[in-house]
């Protein structure tokens, strides 16, 4: 099903830069989306609520960079954990050197492969 234009709406006004496309782009993002938000899980954190616009403004984002390339690229995401503000992970980490990081900054996102 389509993204109702009401949605697509309120998502590119609370993503302003969404709205500097050529509608030719914005159709396109607005399809990819759609797919995106089909197969993808979407999880709001820390008791954040995602509604159809919050939903739509992520899916969007995600979709600009493979615009003109498809969401193949995305093939092996299966979700999306949307936090409400910066976060600081638990635990720590050792890099490829053997070197064990104690890292307690906040973070503003991150990405994981399985």
């Amino acid at each position: 099903a389509r993204v109702p234009d009401g949605v697509w709406r309120e998502a590119v006004r609370a993503v302003p830069f969404l709205g500097r496309l050529d509608s030719a782009a914005q159709a396109r993002l607005r399809e990819l989306a759609t797919v995106f938000l089909y197969e993808k899980d979407l999880h709001g954190a820390g008791g954040l609520e995602l509604d159809a616009t919050m939903r739509l403004t992520v899916a969007a984002q995600a979709c600009l960079p493979v615009l003109n390339l498809g969401l193949d690229y995305y093939r092996d995401w299966i979700t999306v954990v949307v936090y409400p503000d910066e976060f600081v992970p638990p635990g720590d980490y050792t890099d490829d050197a053997g070197v064990v990081h104690y890292r307690r900054a906040p973070l503003t996102g991150e990405a994981w492969l399985r």
